[in-house]
């Protein structure tokens, strides 16, 4: 972003009372289409001056700029304000004003103008421009910006009428409007008289490769077709199509009139040979209000047709053309203002030309908005030993609607990784004609919704593989010393139609990239430490911190405690004292995830109610025993907690009578005036304890009489015996009618009550003393759950011999090998002098290391000279005395 501004030769001079310390500048480069545009009435810059200069497309060499000239212009009572091109100067007659941070400066030396993707651009009040507007609403969305980086800059015409221009212009990274440009310029008159007979227009100077051999057109190309027929595109294109070195590929450039005052259209359009260019205002004024009487010119030079208005298009032969295109003559009242708005579009051809021209005048309908790809997370990272860990956040990325359709349509997240500053990232994609249109990303995380694989409607990326969304990536190919750029995008679903396919939409590579160094540790550094505890209720339900920043966690302890329908999190040993966050229990199974907290994240998933897992402690028991549907529903159960049925021959229980009540299992069974002894002993685990059961059990349907009697139900009783009391041996009645076993147990608050139902088959093996049936039930999110985390920050503490493993890379130092005339000193603790000096002892160079656990000497002695090839010594020390000695090489 903003790496393409090159200065060839830059002078700028002033017009009449024009004062130019507020000039400022701006590169519009997101897209594929870029240029240099300033606050002194250039929409464009040339090549001869500073770079880009609409440079298409991004991958282009970098001499390929297709403008040699885009002014705005303004004619009135004969005077023309302007920016006549010149070979060494750029001589404005616009007063720039100061809307931008002045104290940031560009590599020219001129301040940057106010871009809405960079902040420290702004001037101290905040952005200077207007925010986006809702195109269904009309409404202004503030804080939100129209266009992947919108430029705000303003000029006047330094007293001479009053007039005051507003600029606007809008860059896209997205894949339908990168090839565009748009400028919007708002004329108000600022003076306490109306302005009468004013023009305005356009210099326009492209070049296709430099080779002065271009044709031009003027068409009308209006997606339904201006109402008058007027004409409202202008192109360029290369005559033989055959591009000049160091060119590689010759397209085209057009410019697209949209709105312009009083809805007067382009009234007058007249193109040149470059060698009759105008140079003031006696040669402008002519051209621009069509005057073929005026002496200053020879009309045969500008004008070409019957209409002396408008020109006829194409030339009979090819040339460098330049062209004026003006508005007017209209009238501006005090403190009105009207706009002028306008495009430039570059493409392969005329169908490609086309198109992105009719996408430009469709998305000035909507507010110079089209569909967009979710914004991309605000992405961090953390150096760890063996990788380089990226993490980032559900929002912005997954609750931002697309303005265009105001739907949420965010579909998953790519990474990508660059070794050149973000160039390039990765591995390349191309089309049919061989050029680069994409890259292959390192990771892709997106939702499970069945929407994956090549994309139908473009088929140079993926949709992802349904892998699910996460919010870490660890690259562990990381080489130590290396620099690596990182950017994770956002993503959209497209439309999945096959009857009306759009392709995704994928925010800008870049926005949100961070360059992170690969460098060691500090040997005595200690990464923070994170843990978790259950302190509450017990629970089947996951609650996890996960560890992503070790170095921003906090010397801190926070809590989770849950409500019936809720949970909170904040600061707190044994109950919260300061709360951050409450949310709700999300339903069963879905994983809800915090944003980033101090260096942690938090997932909470809910189990679901019921049984979890029953069964015998031993696997030669052959007695029936379960809790499923078989017949009449599920076994009944009531709290949280688990249930023990152990065989105790000897001291058994003495247990209640329940029948059933009618046959309905899922009614509460009603008590008979008797008990049974039984050899089991019921107890219940609630978390770490266990406890033995208030009350044992046992449902006999005997009780129901009547049709509930042998052999449909058990015999009365109920025993361990196979076949014996606690045995249905009708088959077809076996499931509908069988015993039970119940317990009910409390313990605190907690309370307990499961039933099992039991069939002992005559030929099963019984269960023997201490044999344990045991019920798991599932223990949801619920009141009393809560959850302590203990969190340590890192420190610097040396553990051991901070020294014992510095090492010096590379050794030997070859210099044609391309590392560069670098030595690094590895896993350094936190502070260090190192000292290095030739093989005769001499002293060459201190380094006063204090940071990270890698220092770099950068081969120069004490004089700042280049040191000799040869064999060194080293000496490391510690600020308590500790030291480590050590020798590398440099050689040829």
């Amino acid at each position: 972003m903003m790496n393409t501004l090159i200065l060839s030769v830059f002078l700028i001079t002033a017009g009449q009372d024009v004062d130019l310390t507020y000039a400022g500048i701006a590169v519009e480069d997101v897209g594929q289409l870029s240029a240099t545009v300033t606050n002194w009435g250039i929409l464009s810059t040339t090549p001869m001056f500073v770079t880009p200069s609409l440079h298409w497309p991004q991958n282009a060499p970098f001499e390929q700029h297709y403008c040699y000239g885009l002014q705005f212009i303004l004619a009135k009572d004969g005077e023309v304000l302007t920016v006549p091109n010149a070979l060494v100067h750029f001589d404005t007659d616009w007063q720039p004003e100061l809307h931008h941070n002045p104290d940031n400066q560009s590599p020219l030396g001129i301040p940057w103008l106010a871009m809405s993707d960079n902040s420290t651009t702004w001037p101290p009040e905040g952005w200077p421009g207007p925010y986006r507007v809702d195109p269904s609403s009309g409404d202004t969305v503030y804080g939100e910006f129209t266009s992947d980086r919108d430029i705000y800059a303003a000029f006047n015409d330094a007293g001479r009428f009053g007039i005051r221009v507003e600029m606007l212009t809008y860059g896209y990274g997205r894949y339908y409007a990168e090839d565009i440009l748009f400028y919007r310029l708002f004329i108000e008159n600022t003076s306490d008289s109306t302005l009468h007979d004013i023009h305005i227009g356009l210099f326009v100077a492209f070049r296709v490769d430099f080779d002065f051999q271009d044709f031009l057109d003027f068409v009308d190309l209006w997606p339904e077709g201006a109402p008058d027929g007027a004409k409202d595109f202008v192109y360029y294109w290369d005559a033989d199509g055959v591009p000049l070195s160091p060119w590689e590929s010759v397209g085209m450039m057009g410019v697209g009139f949209l709105a312009t005052p009083d809805s007067l259209g382009i009234t007058d359009f007249h193109w040149f040979s470059r060698s009759y260019t105008p140079y003031n205002d006696a040669t402008y004024w002519p051209i621009v209000v069509s005057d073929t009487s005026d002496t200053n010119i020879n009309p045969s030079f500008y004008f070409h047709g019957d209409d002396i208005h408008m020109d006829c298009t194409p030339p009979d032969s090819a040339s460098g053309y330049n062209l004026i295109a003006a508005v007017g003559p209209f009238d501006l009242e005090p403190g009105e203002r009207k706009e002028f708005s306008l495009f430039v579009a570059a493409g392969a051809d005329t169908a490609e030309l086309f198109a992105n021209a009719r996408t430009a005048f469709k998305m000035s309908e909507f507010e110079y908005q089209g569909p967009s790809a979710p914004p991309p997370p605000v992405l961090r990272y953390v150096v760890l030993p063996d990788r380089v860990r990226l993490y980032w956040d559900a929002s912005p990325s997954e609750t931002t609607p697309d303005p265009f359709t105001g739907q949420l349509d965010f579909e998953g997240y790519k990474v990508y990784r660059s070794e050149d500053g973000g160039m390039t990232w990765g591995e390349p994609i191309t089309n049919e004609r061989g050029e680069v249109v994409n890259y292959v990303p390192i990771a892709i995380y997106d939702l499970i919704d069945g929407i994956k694989g090549v994309d139908p409607a473009w088929p140079y990326q993926s949709l992802g593989e349904d892998a699910g969304v996460r919010y870490v990536f660890e690259d562990t190919t990381v080489i130590p010393g290396h620099i690596y750029y990182y950017t994770v995008t956002a993503y959209d679903k497209g439309v999945q139609d096959p009857d009306s396919l759009a392709p995704s939409l994928e925010s800008r590579r870049g926005a949100n990239m961070v360059r992170v160094g690969f460098f060691a540790r500090p040997s005595d550094y200690t990464p923070g430490e994170l843990s978790i505890e259950s302190v509450g209720k017990p629970t089947t339900g996951e609650v996890q911190a996960m560890l992503v920043d070790p170095d921003s966690l906090l010397d801190a302890t926070y809590r989770i405690e849950f409500s019936s329908d809720s949970f909170c999190f904040g600061t707190g040993d044994v109950e919260i004292v300061d709360t951050a966050f409450c949310e709700p229990i999300p339903d069963t199974g879905v994983l809800w995830q915090s944003n980033l907290l101090d260096g942690f994240r938090l997932t909470v998933r809910n189990s679901p109610e019921g049984f979890m897992e029953v069964g015998w402690s031993s696997p030669d028991v052959g007695f029936d025993w379960f809790v499923e549907d078989r017949g009449r529903g599920e076994a009944l159960h009531e709290g949280y907690g688990d249930a023990l049925f152990i065989v105790d021959t000897i001291q058994g229980s003495e247990a209640q009578v329940l029948r059933p009540n009618s046959f309905r299992y899922d009614l509460p069974f009603v008590p008979v005036d008797t008990t049974y002894w039984i050899p089991i002993r019921g107890f219940a685990v609630f978390g770490d304890d266990t406890v033995e059961a208030d009350t044992i059990f046992v449902v006999d349907p005997i009780f129901l009489g009547g049709f509930a009697s042998p052999p449909r139900v058990s015999d009365t009783g109920w025993t361990l015996t196979p076949g014996g009391e606690a045995w249905v041996p009708d088959e077809h009645y076996r499931y509908l009618l069988p015993d039970q076993l119940g317990l009910v147990a409390h313990h605190g608050d907690e309370m307990l009550r499961v039933f099992v139902r039991t069939l002992n088959p005559p030929d099963a093996t019984p269960p023997t003393q201490g044999d344990t049936f045991f019920v798991k039930l599932f223990k949801p999110l619920r009141e009393g759950v809560a959850f302590r985390i203990e969190s340590h920050a890192s420190q610097m503490v040396a553990n051991g011999d901070p020294l014992a493993n510095v090492t010096v890379y590379p050794n030997p130092l070859v210099v044609e090998a391309g590392f560069g005339r670098e030595i690094h000193f590895r896993n350094l603790p936190s502070r260090a002098t190192i000292r290095i000096y030739t093989i005769a002892g001499e002293p060459v160079a201190t380094i006063e290391h204090e940071g990270g656990g890698e220092a770099v000497w950068d081969l120069t002695n004490r004089s700042g000279l280049k040191v000799a090839y040869g064999l060194y010594f080293y000496i490391v020390e510690t600020p308590d005395g500790k030291t480590k000695k050590g020798k590398f090489a440099i050689v040829r």
